[in-house]
């Protein structure tokens, strides 16, 4: 195949080479009120505690296990 330099030279053509900035695009999750959703979660977890150790007492304990370890694995995944 013959190629010559002017085939192959992109000045003889014209071209400009643009370069647009990057926009970010907007996030789908509403991080605005992301700290009243951890308190509320929180104090959720803290109510069913209760309710739970008002009910049964072996029962109370067995979560508190249960929760103690979840945390424990989450981090440990986080860190990881």
């Amino acid at each position: 195949m013959f190629c010559s330099a002017a085939m192959l030279s992109l000045d003889n053509h014209g071209f400009l080479a643009q370069t647009q900035p990057a926009q970010a695009a907007p996030t789908l999750v509403n991080l605005s009120g992301q700290h009243l959703i951890y308190i509320g979660v929180g104090l959720m977890a803290i109510a069913i505690v209760i309710v739970l150790g008002l009910l049964n007492r072996r029962l109370d304990a067995a979560l508190l296990f249960g929760l103690l370890i979840s945390a424990i694995i989450i981090a440990l995944m986080l860190v990881a």
